[in-house]
């Protein structure tokens, strides 16, 4: 990270949220000539921290919710971090692994008589890809329920290691 965008980050830390919003409100030079390419990360931020503050003042940080509403509220800055580098997306909603379902129907053949179906790969909560080159996958849940939970114990264990070597050997076909 670049130590002026840290400074940014850390800068004054409020004590309180209406001192947060105070700093959140506060023109900028990049207000007056914003320049996508140079202010695009501390924009970012701010859009972050405003957004984050509005479900906190709001007090839904503090009730059960489902999954989704967790990816929609909370999660939902990552699906713009990635904005300024070109070709790149996140992709949501309970998606599937290109990668994985290439390796899962690498053998499949169309039989004479019955049509085998393509295998899906499981799905992720967060995929992030360039192009149909896949990076990243993420996994959330409604509640943490330790280092030992059986969702986080599930997914740790086989299909985040697996989802994450196929997207791997993906790439080394790709830039091979």
């Amino acid at each position: 990270m670049p130590l002026e965008l840290l400074k940014y980050l850390i800068r004054d830390l409020p004590k309180n949220t209406l001192e947060l919003r105070k700093q959140i409100f506060m023109p900028e030079q990049m207000d007056q000539d914003f320049n996508r390419s140079r202010d695009f990360d501390r924009d970012w931020i701010r859009n972050t921290v405003y957004n984050l503050l509005l479900e906190y003042e709001s007090n839904a940080l503090m009730s059960d919710y489902l999954e989704l509403w967790i990816l929609v509220h909370v999660w939902n800055f990552t699906d713009k971090v990635f904005n300024d580098i070109e070709k790149v997306k996140v992709v949501r909603g309970e998606s599937c692994s290109l990668s994985s379902s290439t390796r899962k129907n690498y053998k499949r053949t169309i039989p004479a008589v019955d049509k085998k179906k393509k295998i899906l790969e499981r799905r992720g909560d967060m995929i992030i890809c360039k192009i149909t080159d896949e990076y990243r996958y993420t996994k959330a849940g409604q509640q943490f329920e330790g280092q030992n939970g059986t969702k986080l114990l599930q997914k740790r264990g086989l299909k985040m290691p697996k989802m994450m070597k196929d997207m791997f050997d993906q790439l080394c076909k790709t830039f091979d």
